[in-house]
């Protein structure tokens, strides 16, 4: 019976995600295409920033040594960075970077659309 329920909790789970992500997708096109080109940059903008904000959080989380009963005893003054802090750093920015690159992508995308039939209708006014 437990199976049968974590199954169903997933199944809805996946759903709902699948869901959220068109529903941003939907979202993203409809702002591309809107005549104010700085619209359908909100989106991608808000997923840069959400990336800063874990890229961020990973280095308070490195700088902070011990703390005990919520006091902090000793701090880690970064003096020493190895390669595989840097690498600790830029991989989860670029993984979440993703949704971002996909954002742009739709954007430029559909901003190019906008431009080429802005240029054939000025070319049909100067053949009138």
């Amino acid at each position: 019976m437990m199976d049968a329920v974590s199954t169903l909790n997933i199944s809805i789970f996946l759903i709902v995600m699948l869901a959220i992500i068109a529903g941003l997708i939907y979202l993203q096109f409809r702002l591309s295409k809107s005549e104010n080109k700085y619209v359908g940059l909100v989106l991608p903008i808000m997923f840069f920033l959400l990336s800063l904000i874990v890229v961020l959080g990973q280095v308070a989380y490195y700088e902070t040594k011990v703390m005990l009963d919520g006091v902090v005893t000793e701090q880690n003054i970064v003096k020493d960075i190895g390669i595989e802090n840097y690498i600790a750093l830029i991989f989860p920015f670029l993984i979440c970077n993703i949704p971002t690159a996909v954002l742009m992508a739709i954007y430029l995308g559909e901003r190019s659309k906008i431009n080429t039939r802005k240029a054939i209708d000025r070319m049909k006014i100067e053949d009138i």
